[in-house]
């Protein structure tokens, strides 16, 4: 991990590799800007906080908290009290599409170590969840993040929708919403992680942008008419964003784009996410 401050000259110039353009909400000078800048900590809330823990700067809501850089949770977490999940990555789960008076089968399909997924469980009551990754080991911590913060473990697999088309998910009404949090460049969290944009190659963005739309082909065909998915990177380029939706929008016209757009960012001091909402019409 670099030291904060290891380039303070760095220029919005130098962060925009190649010929990738940003989304539209994203300004060079201030990305730049937020990139050099140590992040804060969030956490979502679950229980009341204790006088002991360390003091929040402030609170985002009833439930999400955030710390000076480089605040120690572990007692927290390990406690059930919290779970840290970035600002921009809270707002991306916040949409009205999950508030429901009926059940609602919600599948994370690229679930990581289960942030979007504990959000889902604790803020919609009407969400069931089912959730999948590549990587056994990931879906682990997954289940040990549920059983710390005493919610009911959803059911998970290690999956991969594109080399597993046929599957028991394989039908056209498997689910009422998908959460769709593909792999990307991750230059929207590259603060947190500075050696990762020093160490990024042209050939990363070509190679994952087919994987981009393989997953939003395959798992889109796992959603019953009238559902939505939500499409969502960590990155700032119009490549894995904008443009990826609608490659995806001009080969698929039973879908239709119901909103997109750069969530958290500087004015928030959080990630920079991309969220698109689309609906399946027929």
């Amino acid at each position: 991990m670099l030291d904060w401050g290891y380039s303070p000259k760095t220029s919005a110039a130098e962060l925009k590799p190649f010929d990738s353009q940003f989304s539209e909400g994203v300004d060079p000078v201030e990305y730049s800007r937020w990139f050099q800048q140590e992040p804060p900590v969030f956490v979502r809330r679950l229980k009341p906080w204790k006088s002991d823990f360390p003091a929040p700067l402030n609170s985002v809501d009833d439930f999400y908290l955030k710390f000076a850089p480089g605040t120690s949770l572990q007692q927290a977490q390990e406690l059930g009290f919290c779970f840290i999940q970035d600002l921009g990555s809270q707002l991306t789960v916040q949409h009205d599409c999950f508030n429901s008076r009926v059940p609602l089968r919600v599948w994370d399909a690229c679930c990581g170590a289960g942030g979007k997924s504990l959000q889902l469980a604790t803020q919609y009551q009407s969400v069931q969840l089912t959730c999948s990754d590549t990587r056994k080991s990931i879906l682990d911590n997954l289940r040990n993040r549920f059983r710390s913060a005493n919610i009911p473990v959803p059911e998970a697999f290690d999956f991969n929708p594109i080399k597993d088309p046929s599957s028991k998910w394989s039908g056209p009404d498997s689910f009422d919403r998908i959460l769709l949090d593909v792999p990307c460049s991750g230059s929207g969290t590259w603060r947190r992680n500075p050696e990762e944009w020093h160490q990024f190659q042209p050939s990363k963005l070509e190679a994952i942008r087919p994987i981009q739309a393989d997953l939003l082909k395959s798992c889109s065909t796992r959603l019953k008419t009238g559902g939505f998915l939500i499409y969502i990177t960590c990155s700032v380029f119009q490549e894995e964003n904008e443009k990826q939706v609608l490659n995806f929008l001009s080969t698929h016209p039973g879908f239709q784009l119901e909103e997109q757009g750069i969530l958290g960012g500087p004015d928030q001091d959080a990630d920079y996410l991309f969220r698109a909402v689309l609906k399946k019409i027929n």
